[in-house]
C-alpha cells in the first residue's frame, strides 16, 4: 500500500467501521441518488443484534460485513452494473438465502431465534424468509461510501475487508472462532436434513420402488443415483 493509498484507506476504514455513520435499513435508501452509484457498504447491528450475535459468535461485531457493489473484477477485468442500492436492497435486504450468502449466514445464526426452515436447497421457505427480512429491517443498518473509480474500488474493498476483518465475510478469509461458528451453522441448517423436503420425499419413493424390484428398473436406479449426487453437491456448496 502506497502513502497515497493509506491516506485514503485509513479514513475510509474508520468511517465504514463506525455504526454512527450507518442509516437504518428500514428507511433505506435515505439518499436514492447517492445509493444508485458503485461503492462500498458496511453492515452494522443494533443492541439486539449485538446481543444475539455476541452470544453466538463471541467477539466484537461492528461491522458485520463489508463488500463492494459495481467494482471491476480483479480476475476478469469486467465491471458489473450493480449499485449499492441494488445490492443492499434487492440482493441482501429483500433477496433470498439462495442468492445472498450474507442472508444465509444471518439465517444460520438466527435459526432458532426466528424459527426458520428451508423448503429447498439453501433457500428458506416463504414465511421464514419474510421473518428474516423483517428482522433485518428492524435491527440492521448500513454505511455507504460511493466510489466511482470501479477499478480502484475492487482493490480498496479487498484491503478494507482485510483491515476490518468482519466476521460475516467468509470466502477467502482466515479461520476465526466466529467464522467457524457461522460455517458450522450454515452446514447444519442448510443441509440434507432440512433442504428440499419435496426432493427428499421423491428420492425416498424412488428408493422404495428400486427395493421392490432389485433385479429390474435400471433406468430408475440411474435416476435415483443422479438425484442423490445432485442433492449432495447442492448441500455441500
Amino acid at each position: 500500500m502506497t502513502d497515497d493509498d493509506f491516506a485514503l484507506f485509513a479514513p475510509l476504514a474508520t468511517y465504514l467501521g463506525d455504526p454512527a455513520n450507518a442509516e437504518p435499513c428500514a428507511g433505506f435508501p435515505r439518499d436514492p441518488a447517492g445509493a444508485a452509484r458503485p461503492g462500498m457498504y458496511a453492515w452494522h447491528g443494533d443492541a439486539e443484534a449485538d446481543r444475539v450475535f455476541g452470544a453466538a459468535l463471541g467477539q466484537p461485531l461492528n461491522p458485520l460485513l463489508v463488500d463492494a457493489a459495481g467494482a471491476t473484477s480483479l480476475r476478469t477485468g469486467r465491471a458489473t452494473a450493480a449499485t449499492m442500492k441494488s445490492v443492499v436492497s434487492r440482493t441482501h435486504l429483500r433477496g433470498t438465502t439462495q442468492s445472498s450468502s450474507f442472508r444465509r449466514s444471518l439465517a444460520a445464526v438466527l435459526w432458532n431465534e426466528l424459527d426458520l426452515r428451508c423448503d429447498r436447497s439453501k433457500r428458506l421457505d416463504f414465511e421464514s424468509n419474510a421473518r428474516l427480512t423483517a428482522w433485518m429491517l428492524e435491527h440492521l443498518s448500513v454505511v455507504l461510501v460511493h466510489f466511482d473509480n470501479r477499478t480502484s474500488l475492487a482493490r480498496f474493498a479487498e484491503l478494507m475487508n482485510r483491515y476490518l476483518d468482519p466476521p460475516f465475510n467468509l470466502t477467502g478469509y482466515r479461520p476465526s472462532p466466529a467464522r467457524q461458528v457461522i460455517r458450522s451453522r450454515r452446514k447444519q441448517h442448510f443441509s440434507l436434513a432440512t433442504a428440499d423436503d419435496e426432493r427428499i420425499r421423491r428420492i425416498a419413493d424412488m428408493q422404495r420402488l428400486v427395493d421392490l424390484d432389485p433385479d429390474g428398473g435400471a433406468f430408475l436406479r440411474r435416476r435415483l443415483q443422479q438425484e442423490l449426487e445432485k442433492l449432495g453437491r447442492e448441500c455441500a456448496s
